[in-house]
């Protein structure tokens, strides 16, 4: 399992570079390229897509959590690490949260979460840090993934939504 999820990280990023993007109806995937484009994508590429087709659809498939305004439950477990993330990623994960601060309910939820890890996990960590956490934590629940597939979400919904007229 962790093999096949390296492989179709690695498919993802590859259709990244060309600006391509994935979805699937629960048996054909199928693949967006920018308005006005048609990308030259290597065969081997495409072979590799086609020999992973069950754990790309499996991946797109994912049922996620009601999402966007969802309040996670208070109880939700506390990460024992602070996240490392790249510049791009924060940027995206912050846009992420702070756009649902505008729901009281998220908003308290967070201050609550960002107390909690000040009192505990997170009594040594910058306050950045601690957002950054909470923001975390609010992201996975909502998409119902790990961070690192759930960042990889939120980039193609940023990118599909750069990419729509």
């Amino acid at each position: 399992m962790m093999e096949t999820q390296k492989t179709v990280d690695g498919i993802i990023s590859e259709l990244d570079r060309f600006g391509v993007t994935l979805d699937t109806d629960g048996t054909t995937v199928f693949l967006y390229a920018p308005s006005g484009t048609k990308p030259e994508l290597p065969e081997d590429l495409i072979e590799t897509i086609r020999r992973n087709k069950p754990a790309i659809i499996q991946w797109l498939s994912h049922p996620c959590r009601p999402g966007w305004g969802a309040i996670p439950p208070e109880d939700l477990a506390l990460r024992k690490r602070p996240p490392y993330l790249s510049p791009a990623d924060r940027k995206r994960l912050i846009s992420f949260a702070f756009g649902q601060m505008q729901i009281p309910e998220i908003e308290a939820w967070l201050d609550v979460r960002m107390a909690a890890y000040y009192r505990r996990e997170g009594r040594h960590w910058d306050c950045a840090v601690i957002m950054l956490a909470s923001a975390a934590d609010l992201l996975c629940w909502q998409f119902r993934r790990p961070l690192n597939e759930a960042l990889q979400v939120l980039q193609h919904l940023v990118t599909a939504s750069q990419h729509q007229p």
